[in-house]
């Protein structure tokens, strides 16, 4: 029974011995789990952490390639506008270009017109000298077929007088040519030898209208209408009247001034019949009226 007995405690002690060390053994592995589950913790917090670093410094990263985004978009569109304006300022410089090529083209065109005009000019005054030499020649030719038919025709001698008489009379005094013509018949010449002389005296009928207008001018006053019809009555043709009285000179206000006052030294006139009375010489109703306020009304 004690062998029994030991035996039992010797299996139970074995057993405690057991016990304990299955205990100590149970804390040693809770322990290290305890710190296999701390560092576990620990490691799983700083990789936590540095996972949340690195996704922070990542998204800093991203914030400042953003920005970096952000300001090279800016950058391009600041190029890009600098590049509008270079455009547009090269767009401007072809555009002024161009208004260069087009001013120096009108230029260009302004000169050769003004060229043209010069080549126009030079050509008009060569086609008038031109025609003057024309003129001369054709003069002289007529004047040559005028000696030939003289020559070949025999000039009487009533002739020969009458050409005297014409020049004698156009030293003396002015002529239309039909005037200088009655006048030579008056002398008794015939109607032909009057007719060879008018044609042969050398007059210039214009010039001698225009002699006539300024003999007229120096004995009384005259309106231009009123000068031009007493031209015509002495023979004048109506294109050498006209000639005479354009170029004769005559200020035509001053011409009614003179009449008024002649007027007024034959008998009174009031001012309103005064000018009625040079409106019926031929004077405008503005020479009119020059002409009686010079004479005092």
């Amino acid at each position: 029974m004690k062998n029994i007995l030991g035996k039992v405690k010797k299996i139970i002690d074995n057993w405690v011995v057991w016990l304990v060390i299955l205990l100590v053994l149970s804390g040693i592995i809770v322990v290290t789990n305890s710190h296999e589950k701390k560092d576990t913790e620990e490691t799983i917090a700083k990789d936590v952490e540095n996972s949340t670093e690195k996704d922070n410094n990542d998204l800093e990263n991203s914030k400042t390639n953003t920005d970096n985004d952000n300001i090279a978009v800016e950058e391009n569109s600041f190029s890009i506008s600098n590049s509008d304006n270079n455009l547009q300022s090269n767009t401007g410089d072809i555009n002024n270009q161009e208004k260069d090529k087009t001013s120096s083209s009108s230029d260009y065109n302004s000169t050769t017109i003004s060229d043209n005009s010069k080549n126009e000019n030079t050509y008009t005054k060569n086609d008038e000298v031109v025609n003057k030499e024309n003129d001369e020649k054709e003069q002289n030719i007529a004047e040559n077929q005028n000696n030939t038919a003289t020559e070949s025709k025999k000039i009487t001698l009533g002739e020969k007088n009458a050409l005297s008489k014409a020049k004698d009379y156009l030293r003396i005094m002015s002529f239309s040519k039909s005037n200088l013509k009655e006048q030579i018949i008056f002398e008794g010449f015939s109607d032909e030898e009057a007719s060879y002389a008018v044609e042969n005296c050398g007059a210039n009928w214009n010039e001698q209208a225009m002699k006539k207008a300024k003999d007229y001018l120096n004995v009384t006053a005259f309106s231009k209408f009123g000068l031009k019809k007493q031209l015509e009555f002495d023979g004048f043709t109506d294109s050498e009247a006209t000639y005479a009285t354009n170029n004769c000179g005559a200020n035509w206000n001053e011409q009614a001034a003179k009449k008024a006052r002649d007027y007024l030294n034959l008998m009174p006139f009031s001012r309103s019949e005064l000018k009625k009375q040079l409106e019926y010489e031929g004077f405008t109703a503005s020479e009119a009226e020059y002409g009686v306020s010079s004479a005092g009304y």
